[in-house]
């Protein structure tokens, strides 16, 4: 993880991902569906989780929820996921979606690239929509497009 990936506690975990907290501990605690960034060191203390993890959370969350997904069954899933998040930039994985079959390892890939394999039964989750809302609430700042133009100052 680079030095510059901002972490948050776990209530602000909770707004991003709108898990309940005994869910949030039981994801990633008790059940070590997805691992924080830094675990909590006990008592009063808590977890810290970068965007990547609340990402994962977030699509966790949308194959139990809305899916009814056996979680369990996508735990390495969750975890390969986590592994291929780092070193993505934030603004890179825009327009992406992520497909996660029985067969292989979950893969990123643009939407508008995208051909599915219907072989194999896989769930295609688009990540605009949980991009969009870490944004929001973390207040992650859109790549600039172009330098802002500045005036030259003379140097002596």
């Amino acid at each position: 993880m680079g030095l510059n990936v901002r972490l948050v506690g776990s209530k602000d975990a909770l707004i991003v991902t709108e898990l309940s907290a005994d869910r949030l501990r039981e994801w990633t605690g008790r059940r070590g569906l997805v691992a924080p960034d830094v675990a909590a060191r006990g008592k009063g203390t808590q977890a810290r989780f970068s965007w990547r993890t609340l990402l994962v959370l977030r699509i966790a969350a949308t194959l139990r929820d809305r899916l009814h997904v056996e979680l369990e069954a996508y735990k390495s899933a969750m975890a390969a996921l986590q592994q291929q998040l780092i070193g993505q930039p934030f603004h890179a994985l825009s327009g992406m979606v992520l497909i996660i079959d029985a067969a292989s390892a979950p893969s990123l890939r643009r939407a508008a690239d995208m051909r599915l394999d219907l072989s194999e039964a896989s769930f295609v989750v688009a990540l605009q929509p949980h991009l969009d809302a870490i944004s929001a609430a973390l207040a992650v700042a859109e790549p600039m497009a172009q330098l802002p133009l500045f005036p030259a100052v003379a140097v002596r």
